[in-house]
């Protein structure tokens, strides 16, 4: 048996193999040769048997919906820009840097092709509406980890 096998078969959340079985007596066996997993062993076990004197909470009535109503509250007073921004790992921030730098540059030698830009977005309601829902939308599932949208 490999190391990384015992601490996988210790560390299973249904909790390892059952007494009796093959698989039990060849962990045991192999726990006798690696003090280390022996160790790991050992303190598993205090945490199963702490997680089994736990005693469960029974929740009240309408807990799950002041639970939202409370999520909902805290995030209204963070932009969406603020949420979607701390998403993001730094790398990507260096990077939408030098974009920003790139695009800066490309744009000043083109003014007219951004004034241009400008007042198509500004005219076009429709399109400023639909794009403000699509972000809206896209807010919502990094909220809900559902994008992979960062680390």
């Amino acid at each position: 048996m490999t190391r990384e096998k015992a601490l996988e078969m210790i560390t299973n959340p249904r909790g390892g193999p059952l007494e009796g079985t093959p698989a039990y007596r060849e962990l045991m066996t192999y726990l006798e040769s690696s003090p280390e997993c022996k160790s790991a062993y050992r303190k598993q076990q205090a945490v199963w048997e702490s997680l089994d004197l736990w005693e469960e909470v029974e929740l009240s009535a309408g807990f799950d919906r002041r639970l939202f109503d409370k999520i909902e509250k805290q995030q209204a007073g963070v932009s969406w820009l603020a949420r979607l921004a701390g998403n993001w790992p730094p790398s990507f921030a260096v990077g939408l840097a030098g974009l920003v730098l790139a695009a800066g540059t490309v744009l000043q030698r083109q003014p007219d092709a951004v004034g241009n830009a400008a007042m198509i977005v500004a005219e076009d309601a429709e399109y400023a509406e639909e794009l403000h829902r699509a972000l809206d939308d896209i807010e919502m599932l990094a909220e809900f980890d559902l994008l992979p949208l960062g680390g």
